[in-house]
């Protein structure tokens, strides 16, 4: 889940293996006329400010790391899990 504190236009980069990128709202109910954003590798989505649940499907075993950041804004730096990975 990721939290975006205003609306606008946002970068999504995915390095690593081809993947399918979907974006959803993670806040409310499901409704058959909520649409999902699916994307491949980079794009751009216009985003309301609110929580946003990004996931990734690899097409192929491997590994996908993803990146949100506002477009125009450097994309920020990699980050490990506490423990390591």
């Amino acid at each position: 889940m990721r939290q975006v504190g205003s609306a606008g236009r946002y970068v999504i980069d995915a390095a690593g293996v081809d993947a399918k990128i979907r974006i959803l709202p993670a806040l409310g109910s499901w409704t058959p006329e909520l649409k999902s954003l699916e994307l491949r590798g980079r794009g751009t989505v216009d985003l309301d400010a609110g929580y946003w649940q990004l996931t990734a499907q690899p097409v192929k075993k491997g590994i996908v790391t993803l990146a949100l950041h506002a477009e125009g804004e450097k994309a920020p730096a990699p980050s490990v899990p506490r423990g390591g990975i």
